[in-house]
């Protein structure tokens, strides 16, 4: 069961998604319960997304309040030191990007 406040990826976009980008053969058919079952895993990879990319950037917000990270340190955070400087509590695709290499490898 999904709480109502958890939005859902519609089987439909799913659906078209494997008909455009993955399947060679347009006569490849896929059955509604593997596209249900795909739906649930592109929804625990997303959660999973944010999660990790926010642990990171709380990470980072304490090193740099405890003077531990300086900016050339760590390669490609000077213009993210910069750019989210205002953007307290947002995620940045930078954010993403950061955790994205050891996601798709646990996934």
């Amino acid at each position: 069961m999904t709480n109502q406040e958890d939005p859902e990826i519609p089987i439909t976009t799913i659906s078209r998604i494997f008909q455009t980008v993955t399947f060679q053969n347009e006569e490849t058919r896929i059955t509604k319960q593997t596209l249900q079952l795909s739906s649930k895993y592109l929804e625990l990879f997303v959660k999973e997304a944010i999660l990790r990319s926010d642990e990171a950037r709380l990470q980072r917000e304490i090193d740099q309040k405890q003077g531990t990270v300086n900016k050339g340190e760590i390669p490609g955070l000077n213009d993210q030191l910069d750019e989210d400087s205002n953007a307290v509590g947002c995620l940045t695709v930078k954010d993403l990007e950061e955790i994205s290499g050891l996601l798709v490898m646990d996934f």
